[in-house]
């Protein structure tokens, strides 16, 4: 269901199904709604709401009317054709805050009386009859008071329409309708011109003078340089209310004076009108003079064609004879040569309605008159055809303005068609919801034609349904979204646990193999080496390397296996094999010595004393020897008793001697150079 406008500000409205009348939650105005059910019916009300509050009142006024035509018994429809016809805007009472009617098209017509007034009150329920009679009660005395105020003030002659301002700066029209006041006042014309009229009155004191000024005058000239100038507001509101003006009272005159712009661009409602191009030389007097015409209508004139003909002599040709003669040409094509002679006619007969007909045909290359309504375009805007309607007969005017309602019925006609075959190609091709509501605007601009409001209703139906369709598949991604989010969550602490149960088994694993495992061996390898175990301790140490000192440990372990392999050797008096051994752990605990120990017992084995003896004395040179010299001298004497036999004894304690000899002068060296 569409959404409901306030009336009085625009603001969108709490209804339910069966109400009548409801209270604006953001105004607080209680108001009266339509009964209409169907949302295009209810968006037109909306669209002609908004219309009446922008002063709109005639594009308003025909929107209610087709609501009225779609549905003659909803009385708010006709209740909107009362707002429109007495101008009622609603405006804010500062010292209430409460919506107050202002009236901006008053009339000597009472509400009372209208008709549409009357079928609003029969088609409402009670409680909006109470609410329109409040309401047009109010407004009948707004009327009273207008029309009171108007009635104070001086008659006019002449009411210059016109646009005043745009974007804060004066217009061109502005200028040229001052030059225009001040013309027509030198001329000792009363005039309403707005921008010196209403100076010195307040904002609620304009719609009493505009009336008085719009009833009293003559003759209003409605001034614009652009076609949207001529549709402002206000301006529209001041011209169109002197239209209808026009209609009970014949003598009354609206003259459109444009400029800057094409006559064909000026309103649809002044194409019965003798509009005056500005640009043109003369203008100000050509305006004077036909307003003179007008206000002085009474005082009796001899007319032009009276005395004009009064002054043709005998011999030469008539208006008429020249006529003849344009209209030959104009049957046979020859455009410019009719023209002329219409021209001719007018030298003769400047008021003679036949010889700008002439004209016109001729400016349209029309060959007979009843072709006029073939023109491809309504010619109601040229000066030609505004002068027949000037100066021609009723039944003259009749036919033209038949012409011209006939081209743009069929232009319109047209037009209607091709909107409406555009529509249906644009509803048929689309697929998407941004296509059917191109199609829809295109059937809500011809509402009413043939079945546009239910092509309307079609396109509506697929916009729904695609928005259904739309917000079904937005659910739908928002579930397998959700969904895939739930599971990538789910995953991710799957993943965590897995990952976090992984890292404390590594994190254990790790601890257990570089601290539980490699401490538990490293004691064990120790444990094994204080027991002399020491193949078995190695292999420990070997296996955890990188830990603490077991790579120290190892190596002192391989160099306690070499040397006590080493002393075996010796035990087994293989020097050889213990020199070898003991080379390798050279510096390992004493086996520099064990090795200087095992050459001097190799070369007795050889029988090489000298070499023995020397080797011997090198082992005196390593500091904390000299204290077992006497031991290591048992030792080796002790040795050699195996080594000799008894006749070798003597030999050996030579040797002996000697060595003695040597060691104890090579110490008193040693303590000489130190005492150096």
């Amino acid at each position: 269901m569409a959404v409901l406008k306030c009336k009085m500000c625009g603001g969108a409205l709490d209804v339910t199904e069966g109400m009548t009348v409801c209270e604006c939650e953001y105004c607080g105005t209680q108001q009266t709604i339509t009964t209409a059910k169907d949302e295009n019916l209810q968006a037109l009300f909306n669209r002609a709401n908004i219309l009446r509050m922008k002063s709109e009142f005639d594009k308003a006024e025909q929107l209610y009317e087709k609501l009225v035509q779609n549905n003659p018994d909803d009385a708010e429809a006709h209740w909107g054709l009362i707002l429109c016809k007495y101008g009622i805007e609603y405006v804010e009472d500062p010292g209430t805050f409460k919506r107050i009617p202002t009236c901006h098209r008053t009339s000597f017509d009472s509400i009372i009386a209208d008709e549409d007034y009357k079928e609003a009150l029969r088609c409402a329920d009670m409680v909006q009859r109470g609410i329109y009679e409040a309401e047009a009660k109010e407004i009948d005395r707004l009327q009273k008071e207008i029309l009171a105020l108007s009635a104070k003030e001086d008659p006019y002659d002449v009411f210059i329409c016109y646009k005043e301002s745009d974007n804060g700066s004066r217009t061109p029209d502005s200028v040229i309708a001052n030059d225009i006041y001040h013309q027509l006042t030198n001329e000792g014309f009363k005039v309403f011109y707005a921008a010196i009229t209403l100076e010195d009155k307040l904002g609620s004191a304009y719609e009493p003078c505009i009336f008085a000024a719009l009833n009293s005058a003559k003759v209003m000239l409605a001034i614009g340089t652009k076609p949207e100038y001529f549709t402002a507001v206000w301006v529209k509101n001041e011209w169109s209310r002197y239209l209808k003006m026009m209609k009970n009272d014949r003598s009354k005159l609206l003259i459109p004076c444009y400029k800057d712009m094409d006559a064909y661009e000026l309103p649809e409602e002044f194409a019965h009108l003798q509009a005056q191009d500005m640009s043109k030389i003369g203008f100000i007097n050509d305006i004077v003079c036909g307003i003179k015409k007008v206000i002085d209508k009474d005082e009796p004139k001899a007319s032009a064609a009276k005395t004009q003909t009064a002054a043709v002599p005998v011999g030469n040709p008539t208006a008429n004879s020249l006529i003849k003669r344009a209209f030959i040409f104009l049957e046979d094509g020859e455009w410019q040569s009719a023209d002329e002679y219409c021209e001719k006619a007018l030298d003769i007969d400047p008021e003679n309605a036949q010889a700008y007909l002439g004209k016109l045909m001729a400016e349209l290359k029309v060959r007979k008159r009843e072709e006029l309504k073939n023109c491809a375009q309504p010619f109601d805007g040229s000066n030609n055809f505004q002068k027949v309607v000037r100066y021609g007969n009723e039944q003259l005017r009749t036919g033209l303005l038949n012409s011209v309602h006939y081209i743009k019925e069929r232009n319109e006609q047209t037009k209607l068609e091709d909107t409406y075959n555009g529509a249906v190609k644009l509803m048929n091709a689309a697929k998407s919801e941004a296509e059917y509501k191109s199609a829809e605007v295109a059937f809500m601009s011809i509402l009413g034609y043939r079945d546009a409001d239910e092509q309307l209703k079609v396109c509506q139906e697929k916009i729904e349904a695609i928005k259904v369709l739309k917000e079904a598949e937005r659910i739908e991604r928002e579930h397998k979204e959700k969904e895939k989010r739930s599971v990538v969550k789910k995953r991710k602490i799957v993943f965590t646990i897995v990952i976090s149960t992984l890292l404390v088994c590594i994190a254990f694993v790790m601890i257990l193999i570089t601290g539980i495992i490699p401490e538990s061996k490293y004691n064990k390898a120790m444990d094994l080496y204080n027991e002399e175990k020491y193949d078995e301790a190695l292999s420990l140490f070997s296996e955890i390397k990188n830990y603490k000192d077991s790579s120290e440990m190892a190596v002192t372990i391989k160099n306690k296996i070499e040397y006590l392999k080493g002393k075996e050797y010796i035990n087994e008096e293989q020097y050889a094999n213990a020199i070898t051994v003991f080379n390798e752990i050279f510096s390992f605990e004493d086996s520099k010595v064990l090795k200087l120990y095992c050459e001097a017992c190799y070369e007795i084995t050889q029988s090489e004393y000298l070499n023995a003896a020397e080797k011997l004395g090198k082992i005196s040179e390593i500091e904390g020897y000299n204290d077992k010299l006497q031991k290591t001298k048992k030792t080796i004497y002790d040795h050699a008793k195996q080594l000799f036999d008894q006749k070798n004894i003597m030999m050996l304690n030579l040797i002996m001697r000697i060595l003695e000899i040597f060691w104890i002068v090579k110490l008193w060296l040693k303590n000489v150079k130190k005492k150096i």
